[in-house]
């Protein structure tokens, strides 16, 4: 298996044990589906965000958190928390700036995704 150590925001070692316990295809499936709503899930926090949607916001960072806790590493989940914790304490004066940092930071969680994933599955070239 090819090794894109170190990752960031993924443990590349968690979601090893996690996808030959859950089984590799369906686990490897989870992955691409999640990573294909992904421009979805940013577009909707987004739009939440400005103007500020609290509800909607808070679902959707609730949801996105119940993907991370399978995939991800703590890192990401600290931004994730200060969103939460701005929207629980209506202190939201500077979300956007919050979202907008969260949303690159998720947006790398995703690509690493994605490497995690090619790594797996490697494209074989032909000569």
């Amino acid at each position: 298996m090819k090794s894109h150590l170190p990752y960031r925001y993924i443990v590349q070692s968690e979601l090893e044990k996690r996808r030959h316990s859950a089984g590799q295809g369906g686990f490897d499936a989870k992955i691409r589906e999640y990573i294909l709503n992904c421009p979805q899930k940013v577009a909707q926090i987004i739009a939440a965000t400005n103007p500020l949607n609290i509800l909607i916001l808070s679902h959707e960072i609730d949801e996105i958190d119940d993907l991370i806790m399978t995939f991800g590493s703590d890192d990401i989940c600290e931004s994730m928390e200060l969103i939460k914790s701005a929207l629980l304490n209506d202190d939201t004066a500077g979300i956007e700036v919050i979202v907008e940092d969260f949303m690159e930071e998720y947006q790398c969680f995703v690509k690493e995704l994605q490497d995690f994933l090619s790594g797996l599955h490697p494209i074989i070239k032909k000569y």
